[in-house]
């Protein structure tokens, strides 16, 4: 199964953010995407249909949580294999990475938000005291609106690296202009 076939719209309502489909049944996404809302709805992207869901689980010291799925996803996604998690090992050299969500900057003149498939690369030795990935955007900066981040809806979307899931997104990294993110290393969501 093809990678962005996982990627889901979230929305609750008041806010709105990225997901990944783990299993046919559980969505990774941000804990600060859905707490605290009752009512979460995802969107596959290959469908129109908004499918409800609930937390099942967030993390204590992560931003992270896990939706479960009440309704039914569309028949080609219910035969999916689970996702794998993955850790990146050493320092020495940046891991490529990509993200695929629906931020801000994609939104189109129905309101809709498209997807961005975001390239980049995790410097391993930046923020290791902090314990999260910080991943450099080389795919492209979106123009930064006042008091807000161009990459608001990007939060909650898995982060990839050799088709495992690495990471999840979290923020928009504060003081740099939207040339990084914030990631929680998926080995951090086991611990918590």
């Amino acid at each position: 199964m093809d990678l962005i076939q996982r990627v889901v719209d979230v929305w609750t309502g008041s806010s709105f953010g990225s997901g990944f489909l783990l299993t046919n049944r559980l969505v990774l996404t941000a804990r600060h995407v859905v707490q605290p809302h009752r009512e979460i709805v995802i969107r596959p992207l290959a469908s129109e249909d908004k499918i409800r869901c609930q937390v099942i689980w967030v993390g204590r010291d992560t931003d992270t949580a896990l939706l479960e799925i009440l309704g039914h996803l569309p028949p080609d996604l219910q035969d999916m294999r689970s996702a794998g998690l993955g850790r990146p090992i050493g320092t020495s050299r940046p891991l490529a990475c990509s993200a695929i969500g629906f931020p801000w900057c994609q939104q189109r003149p129905d309101g809709r938000r498209d997807t961005e498939h975001l390239r980049g690369e995790i410097q391993l030795g930046t923020a290791a005291l902090d314990d999260r990935y910080q991943v450099s955007v080389q795919s492209g900066i979106p123009h930064r609106p006042k008091d807000s981040s161009a990459w608001a809806g990007m939060s909650g979307s898995a982060l990839l690296a050799d088709d495992l899931v690495v990471g999840v997104i979290t923020e928009d990294t504060p003081n740099f202009t939207g040339g990084r993110l914030t990631a929680v290393p998926a080995v951090n969501m086991v611990k918590d």
